[in-house]
């Protein structure tokens, strides 16, 4: 699904519909009512949208008044009420109901299958800086020394049907994957049901296989290759790692859909770019949730 040719418009009118469902209009009763909550929220998305800045997305909405007057804005925010908004909009909880209202539009439109929905796991590494990966490579190629750094961290369940982003974790890198996948599935908006979930050998666990599938039902597919190379040859200890050793070869054609995640990964990346300006902590944290809200609105636009 390219959703590179989207128009800013429909991608803003969609962002729109996705911030209704996350009120208040206004931080406080004494704020002023310049903009509300919902037109502070498109203009963050539209900021991801066009690859900006805050500056940035301040300079473009003035060169586009009748965006501008699609959403309501009767005159363009300044790009710090815009940074504001973020540290607001942009939190834990309002993220994950942001998220799942997105969710909830797409299935207005497309309905899932009734059995439930086939899900993929994975975590990906974005840089915090402006350098690519391609000149780092090429650096490391003429033998210059590359100081290795922490980089920001998404970690994402998608439905492998239409690439929309159930739920993620935010973090810093390098993490193992192995504890992320609990979280995940409890991170699902109610009324998705899952019915198979796909991830790589990262996720390897009995746990994660216990707790997906007798808390939650769900059938798990993950290789047992976790662990040292020379136990791999020994069967594994658990009762689900033992089953999936046995009976992977049957399911290799359809874990070959878990590769749907990794085509989530490059598609935000392609279309926003590979790197988050946040120079702080948290402030990488509130990019990576509008890296996904940015992705979730655009394939329903």
């Amino acid at each position: 699904m390219n959703t590179s040719s989207k128009s800013p418009r429909r991608v803003a009118l969609v962002a729109m519909e996705v911030a209704k469902e996350s009120p208040p209009l206004h931080p406080h009763k004494f704020a002023p009512k310049k903009f509300n909550e919902h037109q502070l929220f498109v203009c963050l998305v539209l900021m991801r949208f066009f690859k900006t800045s805050y500056r940035g997305i301040h300079a473009y909405l003035q060169d586009m008044p009748k965006l501008c007057e699609d959403i309501g804005l009767a005159k363009v925010p300044h790009y710090t009420t815009i940074q504001q908004a973020a540290r607001r909009l942009l939190s834990h909880q309002r993220t994950h109901r942001l998220l799942a209202r997105s969710n909830e539009l797409l299935a207005e439109v497309n309905k899932p299958p009734p059995k439930g929905r086939r899900a993929a796991a994975d975590g990906t590494g974005l840089a915090a800086n402006r350098r690519s990966a391609y000149y780092t490579h090429r650096r490391k190629q003429t033998g210059e020394r590359v100081q290795y750094r922490r980089f920001p961290k998404l970690t994402l369940l998608i439905d492998i049907d239409n690439h929309m982003i159930l739920s993620m974790l935010r973090g810093r890198g390098p993490k193992p994957d192995i504890q992320e996948l609990v979280p995940l599935l409890d991170a699902v908006p109610k009324g998705i049901t899952l019915h198979h979930v796909y991830a790589d050998a990262g996720f390897d666990s009995e746990w994660n296989h216990t707790y997906a599938r007798e808390e939650h039902g769900i059938i798990t597919t993950i290789p047992p290759n976790h662990g040292r190379p020379s136990k791999n040859s020994q069967p594994p200890a658990g009762k689900y790692r033992r089953m999936m050793k046995e009976t992977f070869g049957l399911r290799k054609k359809h874990y070959g859909q878990r590769w749907q995640v990794e085509t989530v990964n490059s598609m935000f990346k392609r279309n926003q770019g590979d790197n988050v300006s946040g120079q702080s902590y948290w402030s990488q944290q509130r990019e990576l949730g509008l890296v996904a809200l940015t992705h979730n609105v655009a394939i329903v636009g």
